[in-house]
């Protein structure tokens, strides 16, 4: 179980409240890759997150590999963990643990290459 939510955030994040999960899921560890996928997105590279896919496409990846989506709960549970931090790593904004237009020149990067905001 954990506090889903955000009473600071958007009004779709509100009330926080208790979510469980029945039974356990796994979720990968990294994004999957160009290489995984097949094919390249807005970045070329074989190591570099697969982007601009549909949501039909990821459901049919998924499936293709056995697996399926997460739902938000699931998602957000893995992002925040059981103490239901803000972040993966704590409450606190750490610039260097995240990926993102304005330390990454406007590209994405190779997959796991910031291990510290996982």
């Amino acid at each position: 179980c954990f506090q889903m939510g955000n009473e600071a955030g958007h009004s779709d994040e509100t009330p926080v409240h208790e979510q469980c999960f029945e039974e356990a899921f796994w979720l990968d560890v990294t994004e999957v890759t160009n290489a995984q996928y097949g094919s390249f997105g807005t970045f070329d590279g074989p190591t570099r997150p697969r982007d601009n896919v549909s949501w039909e496409e990821a459901v049919a990846y998924c499936e293709s590999r056995g697996k399926r989506l997460p739902s938000e709960a699931e998602w957000e549970y893995a992002a925040r963990g059981p103490e239901s931090w803000l972040y993966p790593w704590g409450n606190e904004f750490v610039r260097e643990n995240v990926i993102y237009r304005d330390t990454s020149g406007r590209e994405s990067v190779t997959v796991g290459s910031v291990p510290a905001g996982a």
